[in-house]
């Protein structure tokens, strides 16, 4: 269940119902298999948030997946979200900072149960 959350001093008003939609296709295609039911998405707008010093308009975001952290992939991943955050909320790749969280299918639950067990 991948989750992607982002913290942001962008105001609510740019945070439209089409970057969330736009999120979750483009992350399901990226993830190369049909996960769009189980992908979550968390834009919390209209924070004091401080990056490099200024609070320029900028995001602070975690990406968490399950038991598929790999280099190659988070890197498209820090790329399509960077694109997205930049076309909709107006925010630049050098004000974007990503975590990413890889989960062991064991400490995982959805629809009652582990992903280890789904």
């Amino acid at each position: 269940m991948p989750i992607f959350k982002v913290y942001t001093n962008a105001r609510k008003s740019a945070a439209t119902k089409s970057l969330l939609e736009e999120l979750n296709t483009e992350l399901d295609k990226a993830l190369g298999k049909r996960e769009a039911e189980s992908i979550a998405i968390h834009i919390d707008t209209d924070k004091l948030v401080s990056f490099g010093g200024t609070t320029e308009l900028c995001a602070v975001c975690s990406f968490t997946n399950i038991g598929k952290s790999e280099a190659s992939k988070n890197k498209t991943y820090s790329k399509l979200f960077s694109d997205l955050l930049n076309k909709h909320l107006g925010i630049s790749a050098e004000r974007i900072y990503i975590h990413f969280i890889d989960v062991p299918v064991e400490c995982a639950g959805w629809k009652g149960t582990l992903f280890c067990f789904l």
